[in-house]
């Protein structure tokens, strides 16, 4: 028996280690949480082997189709959300939140699902022990600039917009230090030089068979490898320069299509090729408008900084003022010197 998540098929291909092929229909049950899941029973079938103790320790390999009629869409999970099916990175996560059973904040993940669905993700869920919450901070979110915080309306994303803006970051507000808008500590490393990459390889379209990756997406600056090797607007090349070259390899089981690839990629070189460092603020009440996420635009007498691009990390309240962290990069694109 094989089981996966409900899909918009009626009949599905399951193929043995022997390469036999048998057609079989598909079937729905709950599970203990009352969540309809589909599944085949390959007993009696072409590919259906069992051993002295009546069962079958072999490989199974299936293709989802339908003969009646939905074209493009068999096998895939329906979009919930919208037209079409589900590989949406915005409406893949807000689905898997949908299974949580926690709080969501669906107006505020509503407004960023178009932004989020530029990356395409594809792939099933088979293991019975792993929680949708679990499954999405282990394929989905690490791959995407997003993450997951507690809001007041529940669960929200925050939007790192330096990620998909390039080299010309636009921040939303100007900040000048000064005593309604206070540093109380030391500006320091929020990132080793262990934690610095400047090649990313992404391994993608996992193989059913072998378990090994079809395509793979490299991005850095000057490699002597691979078809696809790129420089993102001179970052690699910057980081190279500094800190000399630190390949990352990443798997993923759940990309399939190219352009998701190149995001990823890009995505994951930006984000890790330059030291960050962390400084906290002490701001009047009148700041309580600036929200974990933001991009801002920092000027600094005393670190020597002019509409230094940063971005909120922590938020508090201690009662009589706001507690700001704030990540900066070390980056000569978008960081101008005080009198420089």
């Amino acid at each position: 028996m094989i089981a996966g998540h409900k899909v918009a098929a009626s009949q599905v291909m399951i193929r043995d280690n022997d390469y036999r092929i048998a057609t079989v229909s598909v079937q729905e049950a709950k599970d203990e949480n009352g969540v309809i899941y589909s599944y085949v029973d390959i007993h009696g079938s072409a590919v259906y082997e069992a051993d002295d103790t009546g069962h079958s320790d072999k490989g199974y390999w299936t293709k989802w189709y339908n003969p009646g009629g939905l074209g493009a869409y068999a096998g895939s999970h329906l979009n919930p959300y919208g037209p079409g099916i589900l590989e949406g990175g915005g409406d893949l996560i807000r689905y898997a939140l949908s299974k949580t059973g926690m709080a969501v904040d669906w107006s505020s993940w509503g407004a960023v699902a178009d932004l989020l669905n530029q990356y395409k993700f594809a792939g099933y869920v088979n293991d019975p022990t792993v929680t949708s919450w679990d499954w999405l901070n282990q394929n989905i979110l690490p791959l995407m600039p997003v993450s997951v915080v507690s809001g007041p309306y529940g669960l929200r994303p925050v939007i790192y917009l330096q990620y998909f803006q390039g080299t010309k970051i636009h921040f939303t507000t100007h900040i000048l230090e000064g005593s309604d808008f206070q540093r109380v500590s030391a500006l320091e490393a929020a990132n080793g030089l262990d934690q610095i990459y400047n090649v990313i390889e992404l391994r993608y379209a996992k193989d059913g068979n072998s378990g090994s990756y079809m395509s793979y997406y490299s991005i850095g600056y000057n490699l002597d490898y691979g078809p696809a090797t790129l420089d993102l607007d001179g970052y690699a090349k910057l980081s190279q320069e500094r800190y000399g070259v630190k390949r990352n390899v990443i798997e993923s089981a759940y990309i399939y299509d190219t352009w998701t690839a190149g995001r990823v990629a890009r995505y994951l070189l930006r984000s890790n090729c330059l030291v960050k460092r962390r400084l906290q603020y002490r701001a009047a009440a009148r700041y309580g408008f600036l929200m974990i996420g933001d991009v801002i635009g920092l000027t600094s007498s005393s670190l020597f900084l002019e509409e230094q691009i940063a971005t909120i990390v922590s938020k508090k309240w201690d009662r009589t003022s706001w507690l700001y962290d704030i990540l900066i990069e070390d980056n000569p694109f978008t960081t101008s010197r005080a009198g420089a």
